[in-house]
């Protein structure tokens, strides 16, 4: 069950909001990633800034995450902590009910009184997380667990040089 006050801390208000560009900051920390059960226990401290510019028809929402996670190196399995950026851009529009018509485009009831962000949060930051972590390099040097790297490597299977006779002959054709 979620923490409504918790909950609260990731809205906008938008009864009053008159046309103009506003800007909010959140801070996306551990507490954040415990809302979600599939990010329980998640080390992170982003922060997330959005640029609101409210018009007559349309809300515009610009959404950058900023900051560091703590990940685990797919390579040795030692955790560093991963800087991480991402950028987004949002349209807001009123309607009879709430929906999401697009991934860009989300549609409010009239008697909407605020935008919850906590969810698109949470979306920004699980589809730009990079498909392989890995220790950055220093100057071309991994920076990964030397142990680990060292004891990976004696299971590195040898080449065979065994090859099959048909092929053999095939390769003599080439060479000729």
């Amino acid at each position: 069950m979620r923490d409504i006050e918790k909950d609260s801390m990731y809205k906008i208000p938008l009864k009053g909001l008159k046309v103009g560009v506003y800007e909010y900051d959140f801070t996306l920390d551990n507490e954040f990633f415990n809302l979600f059960s599939e990010t329980r226990d998640t080390i992170a401290s982003l922060k997330a800034t959005v640029k609101l510019e409210k018009t007559e028809l349309l809300m515009t929402l610009i959404i950058n995450l900023e900051g560091h996670y703590q990940a685990i190196c797919d390579r040795c399995l030692d955790t560093f902590d991963m800087p991480f950026l991402a950028e987004s851009k949002f349209f807001v529009k009123n309607g009879d009910k709430n929906e999401e018509l697009s991934d860009d485009l989300l549609i409010l009831s009239n008697d909407s009184d605020f935008i919850d962000l906590k969810d698109t949060f949470y979306e920004m930051f699980q589809l730009n997380l990079p498909l392989r972590t890995i220790h950055p390099e220093i100057n071309g040097e991994s920076t990964c667990n030397e142990q680990m790297i060292e004891e990976l490597e004696g299971y590195i299977p040898e080449p065979e040089e065994k090859i099959d006779p048909r092929w053999a002959e095939l390769k003599k054709l080439i060479n000729n």
